[in-house]
């Protein structure tokens, strides 16, 4: 199983990925008004093994048009490549999944199959078996194949999605998690209980058996005062994916040329850039170098971990893109994440953020 694309409702597809392409790197890679379902715009973007498929709803289509008005712009499906639709299908009703849509030949003609199933809130997941003589790269239906030479030389280096970063409302992390574990198979990782001042966090990592698929869940304590992820599912309305996180491997050269590109970070308080207990593992980056970029340094028994989110550009500040590099863990560090999510805290009524700004004289290699 692995992520085949994401699809983001939107009222404006072609603007969003025009965004992905100038701002982020990405290049298109395709395009379809859906014939089963009028009025439905989507643009595909690529680069490396991401990709992205953002959807403009047709009239038909009252689920989506609901989770739109609802959520705004959102990740509605995360879509899994599977070997064999029917079977997955099966074995994922057994286990107690939610069935959507039962499996099916796609309407596009190229001879793929699709099924789908829920997720968690009203995010889905599509189950995806491509063609076989296709096998190599994306298949988004009603696009087709997507080739791998598509985004194959990515300008920011993004190879992959690291994780996907779910905000739950408190009380349904163990739920959730018990349904990944038995519906899609998947193992839980780096639990964690965080608590900062007042507030109060638990968080359950989440990945597939072939290591494609990663979701951290986190939710509020009740019992603690109200905090960043309090906030979310009231600005949000409900569970849904606060932040994707794309990986590189050289954080310094991705950051860099984002920020040339017109992405905006902002810049993290010195005393959350690196856990006072984060251990002298050798690096690539100089510490000065990650420092000026304000990239959070954290570590675990492997190796360090290297992350960074760009300012959210949503309207309700309720999704924003992570970049993330690990010269050695596979977990989330011993932060889990918490200082992360404080850098990327809106400052909605305290005045203007303070944005990190382009670095003087900075070229390109």
């Amino acid at each position: 199983m692995a992520v085949d694309h994401v699809r983001i409702w939107t009222d404006d597809p072609t603007g969003r990925a025009r965004e992905m392409v100038h701002r982020y790197g990405f290049a298109v890679a395709g395009g379809c008004n859906d014939g089963e379902n009028p009025g439905t715009l989507s643009v595909a973007v690529r680069q490396g093994d991401v990709v992205l498929l953002f959807t403009r709803p047709g009239p038909d289509q009252v689920e989506a048009i609901a989770g739109l008005e609802r959520h705004g712009e959102c990740v509605g499906d995360i879509a899994l490549r599977v070997s064999d639709v029917d079977h997955a299908f099966r074995r994922t009703l057994d286990a107690g999944g939610v069935a959507l849509l039962r499996p099916q030949p796609t309407a596009d003609g190229w001879g793929g199959r699709i099924a789908a199933i829920a997720g968690f809130g009203d995010v889905r997941h599509t189950l995806i078996q491509v063609p076989e003589k296709y096998d190599e790269g994306a298949y988004v239906p009603g696009i087709g194949p997507i080739s791998a030479f598509v985004g194959a030389r990515p300008r920011h280096g993004v190879r992959a999605i690291d994780h996907f970063a779910v905000c739950l409302p408190s009380g349904q992390l163990a739920c959730t998690v018990d349904y990944y574990r038995r519906v899609l198979g998947c193992v839980a990782t780096s639990a964690a209980r965080v608590a900062v001042g007042g507030r109060a966090t638990r968080s359950q990592a989440v990945r597939s058996r072939s290591q494609a698929l990663t979701i951290t869940f986190v939710e509020p304590e009740p019992s603690h005062a109200p905090g960043r992820i309090d906030g979310f599912p009231r600005d949000h309305d409900g569970p849904g994916v606060r932040h994707i996180a794309l990986a590189c491997d050289d954080i310094v050269a991705a950051v860099s040329g984002l920020v040339d590109d017109g992405v905006r970070f902002p810049t993290t308080p010195a005393a959350r850039r690196e856990p006072a207990r984060t251990r002298p593992f050798p690096m690539r980056h100089s510490r000065e170098a990650l420092a000026e970029l304000g990239v959070l340094v954290d570590h675990d028994h492997d190796g360090p971990l290297l992350r960074i989110v760009a300012e959210s550009t949503h309207p309700r500040g309720t999704f924003s893109w992570e970049i993330i590099e690990r010269p050695g863990t596979r977990t989330f560090g011993r932060d889990d994440g918490t200082a992360l999510r404080e850098s990327a805290r809106p400052t909605r009524g305290t005045g203007p953020p303070a944005w990190r700004e382009r670095p003087p004289n900075r070229r390109r290699a």
